[in-house]
């Protein structure tokens, strides 16, 4: 009986442990940065189409909970960033919770080769400066082939990566499902969609769209517990 209702209690905090709740840190006034983990991103779609084009800082504790800087805050070229918080609450056992500052397209523009001044500013005042930079576009050709029989294999086909670009971070997405590439798919130039893929459909989409994501990594903020920065660069490829 008592082994039944620990492995019950266990199960529980399990469970609990997976639930994701505002930090703690947003309570306070922070004057230590040490304590928080930071995340910057830049989002920029090379195929000239700004309406997704975005700036995301978030921040954590260091068990992963999202932090809201009390009388504080986060600023691109001493534009003040927007806060987006969402709780999925589906009971005790599937609450979580997520929060960050963002910029959207109307309220800075993304430029290639642009260096842009990232502030946070803690509650006691002192703010804590960098540098992200979106790298230089280059135009990869990133194709859909014009002509194929829906229902057969589709293959995309891509020019030669740089050696930058071929060394970062490279996601496939068709039709909103990520596709795992390998070094050799990129080195190929090409990656063929099983059938799988687009099994579910019964005929094409009035749209096709597959994106290549380039994520390119950043520079460090010292002060902070951990600080990450990627630009994210989409072409997209439409039929």
């Amino acid at each position: 009986m008592h082994r039944t209702k620990l492995a019950m209690l266990l199960l529980i905090v399990a469970l609990l442990s997976c639930v994701t709740n505002p930090s703690s840190l947003s309570d306070i006034i922070l004057s230590d940065p040490s304590v928080v983990n930071v995340s910057a991103k830049i989002i920029y779609n090379a195929n000239g189409d700004s309406s997704y084009d975005s700036v995301f800082v978030s921040l954590a504790d260091k068990y992963g909970s999202s932090v809201v800087l009390k009388n504080g805050g986060c600023f691109i070229n001493d534009i003040q960033m927007k806060i987006f918080s969402h709780t999925i609450d589906g009971g005790l056992l599937l609450q979580d919770y997520t929060a960050y500052y963002y910029l959207g397209n109307n309220d800075i523009k993304i430029k290639p080769c642009s260096s842009y001044a990232l502030t946070i500013l803690l509650g006691d005042s002192t703010r804590h400066k960098s540098v992200i930079s979106a790298p230089p576009i280059i135009n990869y050709n990133f194709a859909i082939p014009a002509n194929f029989n829906w229902g057969d294999p589709i293959v995309l086909t891509w020019d030669t990566l740089n050696s930058n670009d071929s060394a970062a971070d490279v996601k496939l997405y068709f039709l909103d499902r990520y596709v795992a590439l390998f070094n050799s798919d990129l080195l190929k130039c090409r990656y063929t969609i099983p059938n799988e893929f687009i099994a579910n459909y019964s005929r094409k989409p009035d749209t096709l769209l597959s994106t290549l994501k380039i994520i390119k990594l950043g520079i460090k903020l010292n002060e902070f517990s951990s600080f990450n920065y990627q630009g994210v660069f989409s072409y997209n490829a439409t039929h």
